[in-house]
């Protein structure tokens, strides 16, 4: 009888052990950022993802700004630092992506700002908002030539169980390249997140960036 249940746990270690243990952990970091959002643990109003990129000085401090100047006209009422949150716990090689999704879903974050690569898989999850549903002709003709396309999230209820509908839907410009150092260098792409309950707020923080790549750009050409 020992021996029996000797060789059911040495099997249940040897091949569903790893897998229990991350479905765990998996759940308890749902759970986790779940209580947090829905209890309003959190009291900011405006947050933006960082994922897989670092903010320098300067730019943590231009997007602080920007967000609480656009947080502030969206609402009419002055925004302070505490309504804004920029999260940069983040990893697309861990949990970071299950923590995005429920945060998502939570309607939790407003502004991505993350590389390129990360920028096109995330687009085929279909996690951001088209652009040009967004902006107006000016908004989209400040933004031209910072533009990112990718293809998005293909909702298609003729596919079958086998298929895949990440990035198999149109390109669109769901995110613009960003730098305030004058230049592209840095391989900034932000976007708008499909979830966002501030679409204005955020707009106008894409906007505002759009205008300081280009203003910086052509400083810096001088």
């Amino acid at each position: 009888m020992r021996d029996t249940v000797r060789r059911k746990w040495s099997y249940f270690v040897d091949y569903y052990l790893l897998k229990t243990v991350i479905i765990l952990a998996a759940a308890s970091l749902a759970a986790f950022i779940i209580i947090r959002v829905v209890s309003g643990g959190d009291s900011y109003k405006f947050c933006t993802a960082v994922i897989g990129v670092t903010l320098d000085s300067a730019q943590s401090q231009y997007l602080s700004d920007t967000e609480l100047a656009a947080l502030s006209s969206a609402q009419g009422v002055e925004a302070d630092k505490d309504d804004i949150l920029t999260d940069s716990d983040f990893s697309l090689q861990s949990d970071g992506l299950n923590k995005l999704q429920v945060m998502l879903s939570n309607g939790a974050v407003d502004l991505i700002i993350t590389d390129e690569d990360s920028f096109r898989l995330l687009a085929g999850y279909g996690y951001f908002l088209d652009l040009g549903t967004v902006l107006d002709d000016e908004g989209m003709s400040l933004a031209e030539g910072l533009t990112v396309s990718a293809a998005g999230y293909l909702d298609d209820d003729n596919l079958g169980f086998e298929d895949t509908e990440t990035g198999k839907g149109p390109s669109e410009p769901y995110g613009i390249m960003f730098s305030s150092d004058g230049g592209q260098e840095d391989n900034l792409v932000v976007a708008i997140a499909a979830s966002t309950e501030n679409t204005e707020a955020a707009a106008s923080v894409i906007l505002s960036m759009a205008r300081e790549t280009k203003e910086t750009a052509k400083e810096g050409s001088r």
